[in-house]
């Protein structure tokens, strides 16, 4: 009797692997007939990527499923030939009053119920769309939905100093307070969005005032914040005698520059083509070759204009 495996870089918490295992395999008849409509369909019409290849028709992390076409019409055969039969089969349920639909790049704009899906596209510049955790619009991750989601997460942060500010700690306890529980909330969607400048620097500075000792100091009070001894050496590791003070700004740009990155592996896959094509249309000539620009100067210049254009 022959076995087949199913390969994946798990990132579970321990005891839930059984869990993402049971759930790729669940999953994985789903994206085998998507691929297959793509594939085998007459009339399919799939989105094309920059590099003229077609787009993966189906994306899936965790319980959130995305379809993706070039049209209507084959958003529906995707629907009608792969979502409802893997719903007969595995007992699941499409809820098509949940579903949301989005516009993107050429195709012309759909606002309202589409007649053909029954799928809602709303006006995604004044209601976007949350995707994992993001909010997005027919424009991308516009400027002030993003801002609105930090300033959901500067919400979280000011209630979790006001908890914190409670207890007597020494500065070494509120280094500790402010890496877990402060600016790790901010961490997940600082990797894929920026906040604009101000509202970064408001959160760094009201991280900044729990660390010192002021609590929740007002909003005017903060840019006259000093901390002592300096940022510069207060966040050196322990070993080097600093505290290891957090710092988000820095934070923020590692791990953007990490995603960059990954550019530079092996393997082919189609956000890798998407960014390289921003990359390409940012700096010309260039491209993902900022990455390793000798010159530390012009390529740091670079790589803040590519992200921005990202």
């Amino acid at each position: 009797m022959s076995r087949v495996a199913i390969w994946a870089q798990l990132e579970a918490k321990p005891g839930k692997e059984k869990e993402v295992e049971a759930f790729l395999e669940s999953a994985q008849p789903l994206a085998a007939k998507c691929r297959q409509v793509q594939r085998d369909q007459q009339g399919f019409s799939s989105i094309v990527m920059p590099d003229n290849t077609p787009a993966p028709v189906c994306h899936q992390h965790a319980d959130d499923t995305t379809l993706h076409a070039a049209s209507p019409p084959s958003l529906q055969q995707l629907i009608t030939l792969a979502v409802r039969p893997y719903c007969r089969a595995s007992g699941g349920q499409l809820n098509v009053d949940k579903s949301r639909g989005l516009v993107m790049g050429s195709h012309a704009a759909i606002n309202g119920v589409e007649p053909l899906t029954g799928i809602l596209f709303p006006d995604t510049s004044l209601d976007p769309i949350r995707h994992l955790g993001i909010l997005l619009s027919s424009a991308g991750a516009a400027q002030q939905h993003v801002d609105q989601l930090f300033r959901e997460r500067l919400r979280t942060i000011t209630w979790r100093i006001r908890h914190w500010s409670r207890y007597d700690l020494t500065v070494i306890g509120r280094c500790e307070v402010a890496k877990q529980i402060l600016a790790s909330c901010l961490a997940y969607h600082i990797q894929f969005v920026a906040p604009s400048d101000n509202l970064l620097q408001l959160l760094h500075r009201r991280i900044l005032a729990f660390i010192v000792g002021k609590g929740l100091l007002p909003e005017q009070q903060l840019p006259q914040l000093k901390g002592s001894p300096s940022a510069a050496v207060a966040s050196l590791p322990k070993s080097m005698g600093g505290i290891a003070q957090v710092d988000i700004r820095a934070h923020a740009s590692a791990l953007q520059a990490k995603v960059a990155a990954r550019l530079l592996w092996p393997h082919r896959q189609p956000w890798k083509v998407y960014m390289r094509h921003a990359f390409e249309r940012c700096i010309p000539g260039l491209g993902v070759a900022v990455l390793v620009q000798q010159s530390r100067h012009a390529g740091t210049a670079a790589l803040q204009h590519a992200t921005s254009c990202t």
